[in-house]
């Protein structure tokens, strides 16, 4: 799967037939699906359960707070752990710091994103960076940033 779809929980809650329904179809067309911003909405274990997704998004104001924030920490490896026993992927949003990178490092987080891993860039920018990288598995390979 080379493309993702990011939806809210919000956005699964009015009509939940026609959410399934949706994601259904995205998956027959190998596009994944990731829950955005998870825990700071609703955060009904029913969605997990009752709907088709690959990732689960932890929202930026948990990863704010790791490494030194105890709570922060434990609701992030809390995600993780829920995410590993559905066979669900876990993408940390709004890294901005090594520490927080290297915390989701040691507890084996999927992917990252945040301005400590790159800032936004336009579309042609985009295009340069995929060129200049080489490609494994389908998927471009990024410079870690040096702690």
């Amino acid at each position: 799967k080379l493309f993702m779809v990011e939806i809210t929980e919000s956005m699964m809650f009015p009509d939940p037939h026609v959410a399934q329904m949706t994601l259904s179809e995205l998956r027959t067309m190998h596009i994944a699906v990731s829950i955005d911003d998870f825990g700071t909405g609703f955060s009904s274990l029913s969605y997990l359960k009752n709907f088709s997704v690959d990732y689960i998004k932890i929202d930026r104001s948990f990863i704010a707070g790791t490494p030194n924030d105890k709570k922060s920490c434990g609701i992030t490896r809390t995600i993780l752990s829920l995410a590993r026993n559905l066979d669900m992927g876990v993408i940390a949003e709004g890294v901005e710091t090594a520490s927080q990178f290297h915390f989701l490092r040691e507890i084996n987080c999927d992917e990252a994103q945040g301005f400590h891993l790159g800032r936004p860039v336009g579309s042609e920018a985009l295009i340069a960076q995929f060129k200049q990288y080489p490609i494994v598995d389908h998927r471009p390979v990024l410079k870690v940033p040096a702690a």
